[in-house]
């Protein structure tokens, strides 16, 4: 990932992968691989689901039926992202209902993308 090995991927229901390694409340803001991150819950609808494949070249993670916590009534979402170890990322979209500007982002981001953003923590003096 950038150019580093990566061994752990951490899967996330709201539509993104985490990469890093330190878990924190600011996971949207750092090291992720986002087909479509938003503020979905997967107990809205029995049908969702969010599964992965991994067959040693390739890791494919797939968010299926998965509708907005804040817009219930929305259309099922459905799409998926691939890593390949050559190093490449493939978005793939099956279902999304209305445009990704229209989702709400005001309790979580929407964002599509990949960001290897970095936390320091820093203490600071008086």
């Amino acid at each position: 990932f950038y150019g580093h090995p990566i061994r752990n991927i951490s899967l996330v229901t709201n539509g993104f992968l985490y990469t890093g390694t330190l878990l924190h409340k600011s996971l949207t803001d750092t090291q992720y691989i986002a087909p479509l991150m938003a503020n979905f819950d997967p107990n809205v609808n029995p049908e969702s689901m969010v599964r992965y494949r991994d067959n040693g070249t390739t890791f494919t993670a797939e968010w299926t039926k998965i509708r907005l916590r804040d817009d219930q009534e929305a259309g099922p979402f459905t799409f998926q992202v691939t890593l390949s170890t050559d190093g490449t990322i493939v978005f793939a979209y099956k279902q999304i209902p209305f445009p990704v500007s229209r989702i709400d982002d005001s309790m979580l981001p929407a964002k599509v993308g990949v960001s290897d953003a970095y936390t320091v923590g820093t203490r600071f003096l008086p």
